[in-house]
């Protein structure tokens, strides 16, 4: 038997006989991985995506930046991160044991910006 939701080359072991063998999806079924687990997992992210959304214009509209602002989009950020990549290893279990690394290397970009934001750094914890 195959494990459910194969989208990428796997081995599998017959359970009659012990061989190994090769199953390869099509393209059809690795696209449906490519393209469908993102747009899946970004609408199982909408509210937080939102929330982000109206921080970020929140932010736009301040004057000068503030540092409550700045750590409410840092929570945000994370939030959109932690069930995007939630809701794409449930459609994609390969993808689980990575999940938190994927967080983490999404957050880099918003580190990065704060790395050079004189508010962040007057603040840091």
């Amino acid at each position: 038997e195959l494990p459910p939701q194969v989208f990428r080359a796997v081995n599998v072991t017959c359970a009659f006989c012990g061989s190994v063998n090769t199953h390869e999806p099509g393209t059809r079924v690795r696209q449906v991985e490519h393209f469908c687990a993102h747009h899946l997992s970004q609408r199982a992210a909408l509210r937080e995506w939102r929330a982000l959304r109206d921080l970020e214009r929140q932010r736009r509209g301040l004057r000068g930046e503030r540092i409550d602002n700045l750590r409410a989009l840092e929570q945000a950020w994370r939030r959109y991160w932690e069930v995007y990549f939630r809701a794409r290893a449930a459609l994609v279990p390969a993808y689980a044991p990575d999940l938190q690394r994927d967080v983490d290397g999404r957050m880099r970009a918003f580190y990065d910006e704060m790395a050079r934001n004189a508010t962040w750094l007057a603040h840091q914890r």
